[in-house]
């Protein structure tokens, strides 16, 4: 028998209700399950709130579950308790301030509210040097918070798991996948007001590489560059695309330009989220040379675009490359990312092959309703 109701803490610290928060609620409606979505009045892009409450899911706006320090605990655990039902609630969370908070609203539901907390997690401060410790308090502060801890890729269940997560309480979720923006990602970029600022970009005839991925240090942009210096000898054509922003982009700038190669890269701004889709598929194939990853949208995502996909050992990318879905950068150093893409660019078509394969391990594994789907059987079982 499944849940009374389904409680979605929508929030995430420093967004508000994000993209994917929103995906998920209209996937358990879809699944008719009963669901409130509590969240803080922020989004991460503009008409989220208002595109849950257009498909009838009951939303909730309290600026408590902007959870912080120790006091604001409690004020998110009571506007969790109020919005119980009678029987059997799940709280399902994004992680683990939401779930401690979860946890305490128990103390503060009306007689025969049940609540029970599940949480959905990704990888935990892995990019930090000090990640160790964030794991291990990470895993004894959920085995006590949370009745299901569902890490989103088989990489951090083992990790946690390794640092103490309950083997009983804990099972993989694959994060979801926005199939549907994908397929309906076709409009030109006149239809979405987006006009590239690199006419490059547009140009079928230009072959490019992508990354999609925020410039911090673990992401791993320096080493690509360098290592782009080999495959733009190889060919003149080859540009490589690089979508996001950050504090290392000055630096990557500098650097392109110091090895004389910044004709032969595009730096993008962070593109809005209706506009990925449609970016990629100009692009020729994917790169991800990224040293921590919570599950890897920037693997997954270029898949479903049709794109080939060269990454290191993150995320979900073992399990694709277990399933021969993509290739994989055995290590991070420029010497290594130069001669794996060098090998995708001898084998393109064998590399298009894998990439069918990849994509359609996604689209079996990744989906939203699948995701809803485990989540149901999970909510049983507590």
């Amino acid at each position: 028998m499944g849940p009374d109701c389904v409680i979605l803490v929508g929030n995430s610290r420093g967004w508000g209700l994000t993209y994917y928060s929103t995906v998920l609620a209209l996937g358990i409606k879809r699944a008719e399950i009963p669901l409130v979505v509590v969240s803080t009045p922020g989004e991460q892009s503009p008409g989220l709130h208002e595109r849950l409450r257009g498909a009838g899911i009951h939303v909730v706006d309290h600026p408590s579950l902007e959870v912080g320090e120790l006091g604001s605990v409690r004020r998110a655990a009571e506007t969790i308790a109020s919005v119980s039902r009678p029987g059997r609630n799940v709280v399902h969370c994004g992680g683990i301030r939401h779930s401690i908070a979860a946890r305490f609203a128990a103390a503060f539901a009306p007689k025969g509210n049940r609540i029970i907390v599940s949480t959905s997690v990704g990888a935990l401060h892995n990019g930090s040097r000090i990640w160790p410790l964030y794991y291990f308090l990470g895993s004894l502060t959920l085995n006590l918070a949370s009745h299901k801890v569902l890490p989103l890729c088989g990489r951090e269940l083992r990790k946690m798991r390794g640092f103490g997560l309950m083997r009983s309480k804990s099972s993989v979720n694959y994060f979801w996948v926005d199939q549907d923006g994908f397929s309906e990602g076709q409009a030109g970029p006149s239809e979405l007001q987006y006009p590239f600022p690199d006419s490059r970009i547009q140009d079928l005839n230009v072959p490019k590489a992508i990354y999609l991925a925020q410039f911090y240090g673990q992401k791993g942009h320096i080493p690509l560059i360098q290592a782009w210096k080999a495959i733009a000898q190889r060919d003149r054509r080859l540009l490589l695309v690089l979508a996001g922003s950050g504090p290392l982009e000055p630096r990557c700038k500098r650097l392109a330009a110091e090895l004389e190669i910044s004709d032969r890269i595009c730096f993008l701004p962070r593109v809005p989220r209706d506009v990925v889709p449609h970016l990629l598929r100009q692009c020729t194939f994917a790169v991800v040379t990224s040293k921590a990853e919570t599950f890897g949208s920037c693997i997954v995502e270029p898949l479903l675009a049709g794109l080939p996909v060269c990454t290191t050992h993150v995320g979900i990318g073992e399990e694709l490359a277990a399933a021969d879905g993509v290739r994989l950068i055995d290590e991070t150093s420029p010497k290594h990312i130069a001669a794996a893409l060098s090998s995708l660019l001898d084998g393109f078509p064998t590399e298009l092959e894998r990439m069918r394969r990849g994509r359609d391990w996604v689209m079996e594994n990744c989906s939203v309703d699948r995701a809803v789907a485990r989540l149901a059987r999970v909510w049983q079982e507590a």
